[in-house]
């Protein structure tokens, strides 16, 4: 992604993110009414909060099924809710909101949900500057007020009382533009601000709508979404080079083809695992990024120990093997500690001068490779003892992609309404990352490494 420095201007202090960022609820696990190993529901909830930590329950399988619209599961309590007892009752959703609500007035740190808001960090082209495009539409040249929709957070929320989103239209904003000038999205630099359309030229939007229709198929539940230009576009140019980028915004369609909604009157799931297996079609994304992470793990203790990464994997079988066979707590605590051993090593074992050549060769954190259409970035994130206590992971899909530079679309649970939960939420949002430029990627623009040191954060493509 280009850095463009000729003309810039520094963010105006409004626009700069004030503190902590929006509360955001954790992506709950989703189960059928039984596991599949046939223990009790209660007896899997009670050994769940014995050992506290949710990233056994998804290992022995209590997590293999991606729930969606019309699947005929019932979604499990978030961790808040089984903590208060089986029932999962609202009031204990309601509380743990109150206190998160409490905590950013005061200004305290927000444990949130799985995806607190990103950091964005790098220049861009901002309006005034010799390289800004020119703006228009089909129609005219005429600058357009509510050329940039995006949306804000009002009294700690992005939504209001009725579920209705908090947009503010801009006239102009700062831009990423992608290397080879045929992407660009807002940038919404420190601020709460998130874009709700992307710029692409013609070729790049029939790109992604050939893949995500084709490859993947860009699905939410038995309806479909396709990338369709509206009537604005940004003029780049930059030297000799020159591109017309239409705005782009989703439109969602019935299985029988009947529009259903456009641009902003899309509505997703809210849960990021959820919103990315709309996007990609990429099925029990908790399941695969868990089973990724332990396996970054086991290369990288192979690698910074005695011991050979297949033998860490091989402690993880067997205990995980064994809790399969009987869930006992005495099993799964088991498990549970082969985690935490671990993630303590290899924790104890970032300072080693060979960690950043290793993230490399394992493409892990800011190195993982240029994604595809259609693939997911996660970030993952484990306190010292395996759990993951109201943190644990953000998933994106991605949507455009042109040489090292990518488009998301992305949301997170975030605010106290469960009823959107997995679908009809208006909060996703476009975002671009750079794979050349490790400050530009989407680990060091979340900065979890940063923001959370006592856990180990891994960034990790799940793709192909």
């Amino acid at each position: 992604m280009r850095r463009h420095r000729t003309g810039l201007t520094p963010e105006p202090e409004g626009h700069r993110r004030p503190g902590p960022p929006p509360d955001s609820r954790r992506d709950g696990a989703t189960v059928p009414g039984r596991d599949p190993l046939g223990n009790d529901p209660a007896q899997v909830v009670a050994l769940q909060r014995a050992v506290g930590n949710r990233a056994v329950g998804r290992s022995i399988g209590w997590d293999q099924h991606e729930h969606g619209a019309g699947c005929g599961h019932q979604v499990a309590p978030t961790d808040a809710q089984a903590r208060g007892g089986a029932d999962g009752g609202d009031r204990h959703a309601l509380a743990h909101e109150l206190t998160h609500a409490v905590q950013q007035r005061l200004g305290s740190p927000v444990a949130g949900g799985d995806s607190p808001t990103p950091i964005q960090r790098y220049l861009t082209v901002a309006p005034g500057a010799a390289q800004y495009p020119q703006l228009g539409t089909a129609e005219s040249d005429t600058p357009n007020p509510n050329f940039f929709p995006g949306q804000v957070p009002v009294d700690d929320s992005y939504v209001g009382p009725d579920g209705s989103l908090h947009v503010e239209y801009l006239g102009q904003a700062p831009l990423r533009i992608s290397d080879k000038l045929d992407l660009a999205i807002e940038d919404t630099g420190g601020s709460w601000r998130q874009a709700k359309t992307f710029f692409a030229t013609e070729r790049r939007i029939a790109e992604a709508n050939a893949n995500l229709k084709g490859r993947v198929r860009f699905e939410a539940g038995s309806d479909y979404l396709e990338l369709r230009r509206t009537r604005r576009f940004l003029k780049v140019r930059i030297g000799e080079q020159e591109q017309t980028l239409w705005q782009v915004e989703p439109v969602r369609y019935s299985v029988g083809g009947e529009e259903m909604g456009r641009g902003l009157d899309v509505r997703l799931a809210q849960r990021c695992n959820e919103m990315a297996t709309a996007v990609t079609n990429r099925q029990g994304l908790a399941v695969e990024g868990e089973e990724r992470y332990f396996d970054a793990i086991a290369r990288l203790l192979g690698a910074l120990t005695p011991t050979s990464a297949a033998a860490y994997r091989q402690q993880v079988q067997a205990a995980k093997a064994a809790a399969s066979r009987d869930a006992s707590a005495a099993n799964v605590s088991a498990l549970s500690a082969v985690y935490a051993a671990q993630i303590g090593a290899v924790m104890d074992l970032r300072a080693d001068e060979r960690f950043p050549d290793l993230a490399r060769r394992f493409e892990l954190n800011a190195f993982t490779p240029p994604p595809q259409i259609g693939d997911v970035l996660m970030i993952k994130s484990l306190e010292r003892d395996a759990s993951s206590g109201e943190l644990d992971f953000h998933f994106a899909g991605v949507v455009a992609r042109s040489g090292t530079d990518y488009v998301t679309m992305e949301n997170f649970a975030r605010h106290e309404s469960t009823a959107t939960l997995s679908s009809g939420d208006p909060q996703w949002y476009f975002q671009m990352y750079g794979a050349a430029d490790p400050e530009q990627s989407f680990h060091r623009e979340w900065d979890w490494e940063g923001r959370f040191p006592g856990r180990f954060t891994l960034t990790i493509r799940l793709g192909g």
